[in-house]
């Protein structure tokens, strides 16, 4: 619906591990079946990704040109070698097309250009949606991302822990509500206390860990 509006910036925002990224990704797959735009670029500025641990990744793009280069293949358009030239004729291309640019994880950006860009320079009527732990200062339209309820990450974990295998039992009653509460309800966070709970075969083991504060956490 924000995607609807006049507005041409779209923010999704939350916490960490809240699930933004994921709903960014679900949406995009939806747009995109529906034929809805004559072009989309979904771009990733991710630089960790979750692999069962922390694991660092390449981005999409490592500035302003390889950006641009990238909204180019998307457009089919030549990648002229010149930044300059380049950017004007993406802009030109982008011109009275109805397209969307995905920007996830824009809080990795450091190229101001890039936001800039975002900001002040793509044309009517494309939109642009980015997914931020924080505000970067595009004047975008906030959709806030809420955590799940007590209820939700109960079944999230349980989902999680058929999904993987899991073979132990709960060994103490309560043990799912404390994994639970230390969690915070964030989905990452669920996630990760069901891959401890398979790889120790115990939830109380999983439970410990994830109410631990170490190095392993804090990533």
């Amino acid at each position: 619906e924000l995607l609807k509006s006049r507005h041409p910036i779209v923010s999704l925002d939350g916490v960490g591990g809240v699930g933004k990224s994921a709903l960014a990704i679900e949406l995009i797959k939806e747009l995109y079946a529906s034929q809805k735009y004559l072009f989309i670029a979904s771009l990733s500025a991710k630089s960790k990704v979750w692999v069962g641990h922390t694991s660092t990744r390449v981005s999409g793009f490592s500035g302003m040109t390889e950006f641009l280069r990238e909204l180019a293949a998307v457009l089919c358009v030549p990648a002229d070698a010149d930044a300059s030239n380049l950017k004007q004729t993406v802009v030109r291309e982008m011109e009275g097309v109805d397209g969307l640019i995905l920007v996830d994880n824009i809080e990795d950006v450091d190229d101001p250009e890039i936001l800039r860009f975002l900001s002040l320079e793509v044309p009517a009527p494309v939109k642009v949606l980015v997914t931020s732990r924080i505000d970067r200062g595009l004047g975008a339209l906030t959709k806030s991302i809420p955590e799940m309820d007590k209820s939700e990450a109960r079944d999230l974990l349980a989902q999680e822990l058929k999904a993987l295998g899991f073979k132990g039992n709960d060994e103490r009653p309560g043990l799912v509500q404390e994994i639970i509460e230390a969690t915070g309800c964030l989905p990452l966070a669920i996630k990760w206390a069901a891959s401890l709970a398979v790889s120790s075969n115990s939830l109380a083991e999983a439970s410990r860990k994830i109410r631990t504060t170490d190095a392993t956490k804090k990533e």
